[in-house]
This record gives structure tokens, sequence and C-alpha cells, in this order.
């Protein structure tokens, strides 16, 4: 008969019979040629060594040389120089102590994943969602900490972000304050005020001047707005620019205090949002022993040019052939050349005497306007009363 292994276990004692039974009843033959064909189904099941029989032992367990042991099921193993082909994840890769490095959820009939790519000399590793089409790859943080980046420059398709404390992300909509950056060909859309926010440290020096950083002649220039805030917001035209100071133009509306300085900003605009439209001043008069009451006086800026308007309604008492608007708050530009601005006058009164077209000049580098009789000359009487009505002269400063 033939064996029943490997099938089952072939049971050799069925076969051999006992001692008191004859050769014949079992067959002594019978039982040998199972004994072989079991011996032989043994051989074929183990294999002879290096078999390249698929089916036996030999060649199923190759792989397991001088003190290695062959993998079990359930127990806890060390595998080395082991090549995994698409193995499925249970729930989580381990460390060597046990704990989670990496959880791996399952997610039914997913299609979209990661792909992680080493890199060779000089290259970079990458992390890749692949899959459909359009796959996006989302990093988030838990609770109340943040996704970080450590030391070294972060790039967004092809823009680097400098590795510096203070650098951050500037959003679409947020208010936020950029530092020396460069905008070519901006498209501006909103409000834009003029102003241009100094980003500086002013202090008070006088009434008129404030001392600011070094290096102010390459920053403002004469004729340039100013605003400040002393409690106040304050306004101003600067006349003259040193290395460390701005001196603006005297005014009765606005003047500098001797207290902090805040929300200082400068103009090269001719009319940023919420400049005076003019400012008053004191009205100084030469060439009376008491001078005329009610004066006012006013200017307007434009760029480089100053106007002024004077309103003279009452007359003085006279001690001079000469009349001048003095002590004025901006300097007549000097070119080099010898020239005058005139200006223009309305009425006036010499010694009772009405002047119908009194004139008004000013020379170069003076602070000073000359009015003139109706006839053209200084020649004014020297007691008496006298004044001129109203005056307007522009000049450069």
């Amino acid at each position: 008969m033939s064996t029943t292994f490997p099938t089952s276990l072939q049971d050799l004692d069925a076969t051999r019979g006992t001692a008191s039974q004859a050769l014949n009843s079992p067959s002594h033959v019978t039982h040998h040629l199972t004994e072989d064909d079991t011996t032989e189904a043994l051989q074929a099941k183990v294999g002879v060594d290096s078999s390249s029989v698929t089916t036996s032992h030999d060649y199923k367990l190759s792989g397991v040389t001088s003190t290695d042991k062959s993998v079990s099921l359930t127990g806890t193993e060390t595998l080395t120089n082991k090549t995994l082909t698409s193995p499925k994840i249970g729930t989580a890769l381990l460390d060597t102590n046990g704990n989670e490095v990496i959880l791996t959820p399952a997610t039914a009939s997913a299609v979209n994943e990661i792909t992680i790519t080493n890199a060779a000399t000089t290259g970079d590793p990458s992390i890749t969602a692949t899959g459909e089409t359009n796959v996006g790859l989302l990093i988030a943080s838990k609770g109340t900490k943040q996704v970080r980046i450590s030391s070294g420059n972060l790039a967004t398709s092809g823009h680097t972000v400098p590795n510096s404390a203070d650098s951050t992300f500037a959003t679409i909509a947020g208010a936020q304050t950029l530092t020396d950056k460069t905008l070519t060909s901006p498209v501006f859309q909103g409000t834009l005020d003029g102003w241009i926010s100094s980003n500086e440290t002013w202090t008070y020096a006088t009434a008129s001047t404030m001392t600011v950083p070094t290096g102010a002649a390459s920053k403002y220039h004469i004729g340039d707005k100013i605003k400040w805030t002393q409690t106040t917001e304050k306004f101003g035209v600067i006349t003259a620019v040193a290395d460390t100071l701005l001196t603006i133009a005297v005014n009765t509306d606005y003047v500098v205090t001797n207290a902090a300085i805040t929300l200082n900003s400068y103009a090269h605009a001719a009319n940023p949002l919420g400049f005076p439209p003019q400012f008053v001043f004191t009205v100084t008069v030469t060439g009376f022993s008491s001078a005329p009451t009610g004066m006012l006086g006013a200017y307007v800026t434009i760029a480089r040019m100053v106007t002024y308007s004077v309103n003279m309604p009452n007359t003085g008492t006279s001690n001079a052939t000469s009349f001048t608007i003095s002590s004025l708050p901006f300097t007549s530009y000097a070119g080099g050349t010898t020239r005058k601005w005139v200006g223009e006058c309305s009425g006036g009164n010499d010694n009772g005497v009405y002047q119908q077209n009194p004139q008004a000049t000013m020379a170069e580098n003076v602070t000073a306007i000359d009015l003139l009789t109706a006839g053209g000359s200084a020649n004014w009487t020297a007691s008496g009363t006298k004044n001129v009505t109203y005056t307007t002269l522009t000049h450069a400063f």
C-alpha cells in the first residue's frame, strides 16, 4: 500500500502486525513498502541540500544559515537586511522601545498618499503628495503648538524666507509694517495719504527746531511738510536741514514744545492728507513809534514757494521814511544774482494821504518785505499815521 504522508501521518503500527501473527497477515512485504514510501515522501518533504524543489523545506529555509533561525508568526524578532515589498502596516511604526513613531490609520478606498524619496550627493530628499492629478499636503500641529522648521533658510516656490528672529510672512489682508522693502511698479489701491513715517526718534530742541538722527540731509528737503504729535497733532514746513537738526517755519498755530514727540511723519507731496491750508504768524513792522493794531499775517506754501498775506486794517504812528514787514518765517531764496520779488498792495495811508497802489518788494536772502508808497519810493512821512491795508507777496525759499 502507498503511504498517506504527507497528507496525513502514516500509521506504521497498523501495517506491522504482532509477533504472534503470520508474516502474511498482515503482509510483511506491504509493511516494508509502506515504510519505504513514507521515507521517500519524508525525504521529498525535507529536500536535499541546496534543493531546487520549491515545495521542499530545504528550499524554503535556504536563507536560514549558520546560527540563524526562521521567523515566527507572532514572536518578537529582529530582522536584518530584509526587503519588504509593499508591506501592510497595521496601525503604527514603533521604535526599539516599543513607542510609537508613526501612526498609520487606515482610510477606506484611499488613492492619495505621500512618497518619500531619498537623494544622491548634493540632492535634497523629498516628501511629496502623490496619487490623483491634484493633491495637497496637510501638515498640522496639535493644540496650541505650532509647526516649526529648524534653523536654515525656508524656500517656497523659489522665494527664500531668511532665517531671522524678526522674519515673518506678510499676509494679503493683514495690517503689517514692512521695513527696507523695494516695491517695483506697485499698483496702489485704496487711500494713500501722502505721509511717510519717519521711523525714527525726533526730540525737542527749540520752539522751531527738532533734533533728528544723523543723515537728515539725505532724507528731508527744504519745503517738505512734517507732522508730529505732542498731546495733539501738529504740522510744519521745513525751512532748513542740517545733519541732525530740522528747522520749521515759525507760526502761531503749531510750535515745538519741550515734550515727547510721537507719530512723526514727513511728506514730499504737495498736499498730504490733513495738512493745513495756511499758517498764521505774528506780523512785525518797522518804521513806527507805535505799530498798527489788529495786524494779521498768514502764509501758504507749495513746494519751495511761499505766499504771504498781511492784513493791516489800522494805522500806526510813523517815525521813519521806511516801512517794512520784518522777521518773516521764511528767508527768500538766494540765487546768486540780484533780483527782487514783487508783490501787490491794496490801499494805504501816508500821514493822512491815501495811497491807492502801494508797492511791495523783497530782496534775496532776507526775511523782510519793503513797502513803498504809491509813487514807488520809500519816502514815507516820518511822522503822522501810515499803513498798507493789504499786502501779498510770493517768493522762493
